[in-house]
This record gives C-alpha cells, sequence and structure tokens, in this order.
C-alpha cells in the first residue's frame, strides 16, 4: 500500500529485481503548500478477506502499518526574553540538496529509498510570511511542512528573520529587527525524521540549535479495508 495515489509527483514502478517500488519526484520549485508527503506499509503475506457471510468479522480485517519514506524540516521558535517576540516574515534557504528523485520499494527488506538523479539547482527557498505572529515562551512550531527526498550528505540551512519586540510596559513594539544565521545549518535529511531548527529568542541575541524526532503527522496509523 501507498499514499498518495494518483498525484503527479508519485508514479507506481518496478525497481530493477521486479520488486514493486514508487517513484518520487520533487519539485524544488514547487511552493511548499504543494509539496507531496508520501508514505508506505510493508506488504502482507497470505493475507485475505473472507466472505462477507463469515460472522467471524476479524477474519476480514486487514490492517496497514504506514511509515514516512520522506524528511521533514521545520522551526520551533521559542521566546526566552523580557519582550514580547512578533514574527513577521522567515527566509529559509536549503543549500546541497543533491537529489530530486527516489525509487522506495515496497519490500520490508528494502526499505531504504534509494537516490535517483543529481537535480540541476541545488537550492530550494522559501519565504514564509507568519502575519505578525507572535511566539510563546513554551515554544511555537511553523512550517513544518518542508518535505525532502533523504540526502546521501548534509545540507546548508540558512534563515533570515525579520521580527520586531515589545518592551515590558511598552505600548507599541519597536521598528523591525532582522536576524541572520552568520553561518548555515547543516543537518542530513534522514528518512522519516522530522529536522526542527529551534531558535531561542533571549534579550539580546538568538540562539540556535538543530533537533530531531519522530515525523507524526498524517495517516501512520493503522488502515482498515473491510
Amino acid at each position: 500500500a501507498y499514499y498518495p495515489i494518483g498525484h503527479d509527483n508519485v508514479t507506481f514502478v518496478k525497481s530493477d529485481d521486479g520488486t514493486p517500488a514508487i517513484q518520487y519526484t520533487m519539485d524544488v520549485a514547487s511552493p511548499a503548500s504543494s509539496m507531496v508527503d508520501v508514505m508506505t506499509a510493508p506488504a502482507h503475506i497470505d493475507k485475505y478477506w473472507k466472505s462477507s457471510s463469515d460472522n467471524n468479522t476479524s477474519n476480514r480485517d486487514i490492517r496497514f502499518q504506514f511509515a514516512h519514506c520522506l524528511s521533514c524540516i521545520g522551526l520551533n521558535l521559542k521566546n526566552s526574553s523580557s519582550a514580547e517576540i512578533q514574527i513577521k516574515s522567515i527566509a529559509i534557504i536549503v543549500n546541497d540538496i543533491k537529489y530530486s528523485n527516489a525509487i522506495i520499494p515496497f519490500d520490508e527488506t528494502k526499505s531504504e529509498t534509494y537516490a535517483g538523479p543529481a537535480i540541476t539547482d541545488s537550492i530550494f527557498s522559501l519565504t514564509i510570511r507568519e502575519n505578525e505572529k507572535n511566539i510563546s515562551s513554551t515554544g511555537t512550531e511553523i512550517s513544518d511542512k518542508l518535505i525532502f527526498i533523504p540526502q546521501i550528505e548534509d545540507v546548508s540551512i540558512s534563515l533570515s528573520i525579520v521580527y520586531q519586540r515589545k518592551r515590558s510596559g511598552a505600548e507599541t513594539y519597536e521598528e523591525d529587527d532582522i536576524f541572520t544565521t552568520q553561518s548555515p545549518v547543516k543537518t542530513n535529511l534522514i528518512k522519516g525524521i522530522k529536522h526542527l531548527i529551534h531558535l531561542n529568542f533571549m534579550d539580546s541575541n538568538i540562539y540556535v540549535m538543530v533537533g530531531s524526532g519522530n515525523w507524526d503527522d498524517g495517516p501512520n496509523v493503522n488502515h482498515e479495508f473491510n
């Protein structure tokens, strides 16, 4: 089983040894809103539906456990300063992208993602208009739909954030300030992982750190087909 079906970026194919597979093509020029998540489920062996006249309904359930095949980048912004922080826009540039195509076999023993041909433009650029979004002291996660083919080597991520501060007791926000990463953030886009770039706004500076965790958005739970 695989998801989604019938999308231009996802094509059903067979790998060189005949294993059923899908081919995914990422268009680096596409906006984030049109990026497509891809999930597959291992094949079932000797599973079948019984007749609807069979009173044991459990015999008519086939469950598929879906898992992410691609990688995801997200931003987590945290306010640890004494001022209110309001985000106006974020520009994110991902450099050193080597691959935009992948063949993803269904066979559980070949679950790794095979990289396809190198792309001609290794840069992905996106500007996010946050429409004056306030960030909290517990963290505000945004832009978590940046989906990529897992890469063999690290990519370099640069950020430029336009924001405002409102000091304690002040009635209005100060003039726009711009934060730009002095050196690119390096991370390896691993299959099925969400790579979070954490930015912690302090009173005098901004700390940047990269973390990762399970990518648990979307239909990655058991699905029944009766």
